[in-house]
Order: C-alpha cells, then structure tokens, then sequence
C-alpha cells in the first residue's frame, strides 16, 4: 500500500523540510496504517519467493521520493555525508528547525513516546534529503540501505528506545521497498546535542 506524504512535508524552510511537527504526526499515522494493512497480507501465498522479490523491490515510492527538497551542504566542521567506495554515509541527523530542535528533552518524561517518533520521522527527511544531494537527484541509484543507526535520549528506567526506531525503519522501507530493508542498532543514550530527543544516522549501498 502506498503511502500518501502531505506534500507541505517536502517544502524546504531554511534547513529543516518540515513546517510543523503536526505534519510529522500524520507522517507517523500514515505509516502505522500502511504497516497495519500489509500485516494482513502476505504475497508469498500467491508467489514464488523470486516473483516476490520483483514484487516487493516495485514498490520502491517514486511519488515520495521525487518531491524530495534540495539542500545546500552547509559550512561546518564536518560533512553531511561521505560516499566512499560505493557506500554512502550520512551523517547522524537531528530533529531540527531553523537551526533549533524541535523537542527538547528525555524520552518518555520530558518528550512523550508519540513526540519521540515524530522527531525520529524529521530526521529521516533530512536523510533522504541528503541521500537526494549525494546521488544528483536520482534515488535509483540506491541499491539498499544497508544499516540505521538510531540514538534516544531516555529517561532513567525506559529501555524501549528500539520502539522509537522503528519509525526510522518504515520510513526507509516505505521509500525504497525491498531495498529499504536493513541492519539496524538502536540505542537508549544519557544525552545528544542540543538536547534533542532522538538522533538518526544511515548507511546507504549506491552505485555510480
């Protein structure tokens, strides 16, 4: 099932692609509603595994992935990703607007667990943004995402920091279909910059 991304999501306003985290939530309800239909339907019932594998790489979504918003790579002491012998690395990418983080605090005691995912869901724009820049704008050139790492900024006593993650890990299938699938580590942290709540890197297989 495709998803359908509220077009306002891609529209750049200084280096952050959202205008309002409200746009973010009804990213991460979208998300939870296509997983929740695809969990009742399983394609190897009526297909070989090679014809599912055609089937799944297919729904790769060209509709999201072309109202992806250019960035302009920004002076600083580091870059926002290095692509180097065939992988690309995004840097670790925070929940930022206008230079500031949208949430500010410890998951779930200061920032709520729904508040965590949404941040989680901005992050993961400004990786494909980034994936965009890297590969001049074609995203066909991605042959996987090969691993995400995901950083929470937890309260004391709460370990489900993989729970958060898992809006990452949609994102990236509902981007790239079967080549969206990965490794993954998620971690519950002390603290991140800025104060933010939650932390996203990844690690992309490209081809030249």
């Amino acid at each position: 099932m495709a998803i359908t991304w509220p077009p306002s999501l891609f529209a750049a306003s200084d280096r952050c692609m959202c205008r309002s985290y409200g746009e973010v939530r009804r990213i991460v309800a979208a998300i939870s509603r296509a997983r929740a239909d695809r969990s009742g339907q399983s394609v190897a019932a009526t297909h070989s595994s090679e014809e599912c594998d055609v089937l799944q790489d297919k729904k790769m979504n060209t509709e999201l992935l072309s109202r992806i918003p250019d960035l302009t790579i920004p002076a600083a002491a580091y870059r926002p990703y290095v692509l180097q012998g065939g992988l690309l690395f995004i840097s670790g990418q925070l929940p930022m607007k206008n230079g500031k983080p949208i949430w500010v605090g410890r998951v779930p005691d200061e920032v709520s667990i729904d508040q965590a995912k949404e941040a989680t869901a901005l992050c993961c724009t400004h990786i494909l943004s980034w994936v965009k820049h890297a590969c001049g704008g074609d995203f066909g050139k991605v042959e996987r995402c090969v691993r995400l790492g995901g950083l929470v900024q937890t309260s004391h006593g709460f370990n489900d920091a993989p729970g958060i993650i898992n809006t990452a890990s949609a994102m990236m299938t509902d981007a790239f279909g079967q080549r969206g699938e990965h490794a993954r580590v998620a971690l519950g942290v002390a603290s991140l910059p800025f104060g933010a709540p939650v932390e996203v890197e990844a690690i992309f297989a490209v081809r030249a």
